[in-house]
């Protein structure tokens, strides 16, 4: 290999580190803010869903504790 070539590579890819940084941190915003979402989602789903059993076990739940 070119010694030249080599070291311009390197020096590109020492020259663009920050940048590389900058797209990690922007990615990992990301990732959390999807995850987060996901969060908020099944939350949601769960509350819906047990809401719904709820309202099916408490009007007989409250029969027999009458």
């Amino acid at each position: 290999m070119n010694y030249e070539a080599v070291s311009h590579v390197v020096s590109e890819i020492r020259a663009n580190k920050p940048i590389a940084n900058n797209w990690k941190a922007k990615n990992d915003a990301d990732f959390e803010h999807r995850r987060n979402a996901l969060e908020d989602m099944m939350l949601e789903i769960r509350g819906k869903y047990y809401g719904k059993l709820w309202k099916k076990i408490y009007p007989p739940l409250k029969m027999v504790t009458k």
